[in-house]
C-alpha cells in the first residue's frame, strides 16, 4: 500500500466512523483537543507533510497519533508501520543533517574594516542550500553546487562588496569539502584555504543577520 492509498483509507474510515471514540481511544483526557488533531489530520494532503510538523500535544506527536489511529482503526500493521517509519527516519536525518552550504572566499585580510560591518556582511560570503534537495540528489548536491557557483559568480562579476575579488568556492555538505572554481569544476582539496568568519556577541550570546545569500 502507498502513503498516498494509505492516507486515503484513513481519511475515509474517520469518516465513518464516531470521532469521539476515536478521539477516547487515543487516550485524550480533552476531548476538544482530540477532535482538532483528527481534523487536521483530516486536511493534511499527505503523509510526509504530517509527520514533518512534528507537533506534540502532551498527548502525542504527530508521529504517535499516526500510528496509533492507523491501530485504532484496524489496520494491519504491515500496511502503514513500514511505510510510515521509512518517512519518519528520511525526515530525522534530514533534520540531524548541517545545512549545506558554499563559502565564497576571497582570500580576505582585514585592513582596519569596523568589525561590525563586516559581522553584517558576512552572510554575503555564504550561500545556503536546502538540505532536503541535497538530501534526495544523488552527488552530495554537488552537481546544484556547481550550477549556483557559475551563476553566482556570473552575477556579482567576480567581486563581493567589502570582500573583495572571488579566488573559489568551498562547497560544505555533511563532513565533506570541495573546492569549486569559478567556471563550476571541481579542484583540490581546502587544506591551504583558511575560512574566516565575522561575529558579534552580546553576553556572549552571538548575533545573526539576515543579510546573506540563500538557496534559489
Amino acid at each position: 500500500m502507498t502513503t498516498i492509498e494509505l492516507l486515503d483509507q484513513i481519511k475515509s474510515r474517520i469518516e465513518t466512523a464516531e470521532k469521539e471514540t476515536i478521539v477516547k481511544a487515543l487516550e485524550y483526557n480533552n476531548k476538544k483537543n482530540g477532535l482538532k488533531r483528527l481534523n487536521a489530520l483530516i486536511s493534511t494532503e499527505n503523509i510526509e507533510e504530517w509527520l514533518k510538523k512534528n507537533g506534540y500535544d502532551f498527548c502525542h506527536s504527530n508521529e504517535s497519533f499516526l500510528l496509533k489511529l492507523c491501530d485504532i482503526l484496524g489496520f494491519d500493521k504491515a500496511d502503514y508501520l513500514k511505510p510510515i517509519t521509512k518517512i519518519s527516519d528520511r525526515l530525522n536525518a534530514i533534520h540531524r543533517m548541517p545545512i549545506p552550504h558554499i563559502f565564497i572566499n576571497t582570500n580576505f585580510k582585514r585592513k582596519g574594516q569596523p568589525i561590525f560591518q563586516l559581522a553584517v556582511l558576512e552572510g554575503r560570503r555564504r550561500i545556503f542550500i536546502d538540505r532536503v534537495k541535497v538530501f534526495d540528489s544523488c552527488d552530495d548536491g554537488l552537481s546544484m553546487a556547481k550550477k549556483k557557483v557559475t551563476r553566482h559568480y556570473q552575477e556579482t562579476q567576480g567581486v563581493i562588496p567589502m570582500w573583495g575579488k572571488i579566488d573559489n568556492y568551498i562547497y560544505h555538505v555533511a563532513d565533506k569539502a570541495y573546492v569549486i572554481n569559478p567556471t563550476g569544476e571541481v579542484e583540490s582539496d581546502k587544506s591551504d584555504i583558511f575560512e574566516s568568519k565575522a561575529t558579534i556577541s552580546i553576553g556572549n550570546r552571538p548575533i545573526t543577520f539576515l543579510d546573506r545569500e540563500i538557496d534559489k
